[in-house]
């Protein structure tokens, strides 16, 4: 299950189901080993679709101290999960 509190999951812009990915920003203290974790974004299937892109700071401790990098939705078999996106 996903560690994005309150306020650190928004959509910047939509996409058409289908045909267009929608984007996301998120922030997290959780590691890289756990954000790709499968099923990670599972609790969030009511907010992304297969192949939509998170842009995550993880590591996230305080506002100076995080990593980020670019992710897509992956869904196989209901099961979310974030991939690394080129």
């Amino acid at each position: 299950m996903s560690n994005f509190e309150t306020g650190t999951f928004s959509q910047v812009s939509g996409g058409k189901s289908g045909t267009a990915p929608a984007n996301f920003i998120a922030s997290t203290e959780d590691d890289l080993a756990t954000i790709t974790t499968a099923g990670y974004m599972t609790d969030r299937a009511r907010e992304v679709k297969h192949n939509d892109i998170v842009q995550v700071n993880y590591l996230a401790t305080t506002l100076l101290a995080s990593t980020a990098a670019t992710f897509r939705v992956n869904d196989v078999a209901g099961v979310l999960s974030l991939v690394a996106y080129p």
